[in-house]
């Protein structure tokens, strides 16, 4: 964690370039792999929501 400690409290100038420059390169894989998990994650929670809403209805009659 020393490296961590030292590129945000001003210690290291050149490890901190290089954590950004890091983010940079890596966001594009970060979004094009976290998209399509979290698509399919909201479609999940919009069907458990409505199986719900069902059993409820039948519940109800």
């Amino acid at each position: 964690m020393a490296i961590l400690e030292d590129a945000f409290k001003g210690g290291n100038i050149a490890t901190g370039l290089a954590f950004g420059v890091g983010a940079a390169f890596l966001a594009p894989l970060a979004i094009s792999v976290l998209r399509p998990v979290s698509k399919a994650v909201l479609k999940a929670g919009l069907v458990a929501y409505d199986q719900g809403r069902v059993a409820v209805a039948e519940m109800n009659k």
